[in-house]
């Protein structure tokens, strides 16, 4: 699959958990950041309240929450680079308006970068990477064992053990279920990995015959709106496909897709609303109908048997916990 993104979550007087990020592209998050505290002047303040690191982000999330001072200078600081990289705005205006918030109110700020790591085939990594500062560190990457012995974080000077920072774990569809009788909520570890398996199949089970409900619209709008077969795509799709010189370029330059501008066609105004949800439900999801379909069916009589004839028994009141039931019956 792919490597996570280094996200930093934070909050706003312990409310609601926001992330945030730069977005790779044309520019380099590190000169992008330099370039700014060049042009605001604000380098020997930003020296005086943050652990300065290279690459300068990791240094801005050593310490939560930031103070009234730090939030401050984050707020002039990442004002500039939005006002000289406008593409980062929708990642950037949520905190920086929680930065001036807290600026001017004292508020507390919470913020923590996430740790590098990769998803695949049902597991997710954490890479060996510096507690304190979150980079990744110096040693390679997929080995069976770390060692134990300290070594030096180059971004921060951090000291810590390779082995105690790397991870690797299974994924599983929830991290939680709920017993239909009582109502209680357990931790899906809590369960054998034959009880995980019956209760990993009810979910795939439901969300296919979910997604047959969907595919099963979408023949129906076919059969309505035959000239549209195979024309509504997601944005990501259309990019790809575009003549248009400029969107190459982007394309060539590493824009994100969703930064890539199109011209947008409206939908006719005469549709119905079934209409506008499958359409809506076409610009998220791409697909060959009649491959979609058939594997879908596929999969929906693979996993039947097992759905329905197993079950698990709730630990507390015996009741059964299972998937959600669906809006179709085969």
């Amino acid at each position: 699959m792919s490597d996570t993104i280094q996200t930093v979550q934070w909050s706003l007087d312990s409310g609601e958990q926001h992330h945030m990020w730069l977005p790779p592209g044309r520019e380099r998050p590190n000169e992008v950041i330099w370039e700014a505290i060049r042009r605001t002047d604000l380098e020997s303040r930003l020296r005086d309240a943050f652990e300065f690191t290279d690459p300068l982000w990791y240094g801005f999330w050593i310490e939560s929450p930031l103070t009234q001072h730090q939030c401050s200078l984050l707020y002039q600081l990442f004002s500039n680079v939005v006002a000289n990289v406008p593409r980062y705005h929708d990642h950037l205006s949520e905190f920086i308006d929680a930065l001036k918030r807290a600026g001017e109110t004292g508020g507390e700020l919470n913020v923590e970068l996430a740790s590098p790591g990769h998803v695949d085939l049902g597991w997710i990594t954490t890479f060996v990477h510096c507690p304190r500062c979150k980079a990744e560190g110096p040693v390679d990457r997929w080995q069976e064992r770390y060692s134990q012995e300290p070594i030096n974080c180059p971004v921060c000077g951090n000291t810590y053990s390779p082995a105690e920072t790397y991870n690797s774990e299974r994924i599983y569809f929830a991290q939680s279920v709920i017993c239909i009788e009582c109502n209680t909520s357990f931790r899906i570890k809590e369960f054998s990995e034959a009880e995980i398996a019956i209760l990993e199949n009810h979910h795939y089970y439901h969300e296919a015959l979910d997604e047959l409900v969907w595919l099963r619209r979408v023949a129906d709008f076919y059969k309505r709106h035959p000239d549209r077969e195979g024309k509504i795509k997601p944005h990501f799709v259309n990019v790809e496909d575009s003549d248009d010189p400029k969107v190459k370029d982007d394309l060539f330059a590493g824009v994100p897709f969703d930064e890539i501008a199109l011209p947008e066609e409206p939908d006719p105004p005469e549709w119905s609303t079934e209409d506008r949800e499958i359409a809506d439900y076409l610009r998220h999801n791409y697909f060959s109908l009649k491959h979609r379909m058939k594997s879908t069916e596929d999969l929906v009589r693979q996993r039947e048997p097992q759905a329905r004839s197993q079950s698990v028994c709730c630990p507390r009141c015996g009741g059964r916990i299972q998937a959600r039931k669906s809006g179709i019956v085969l």
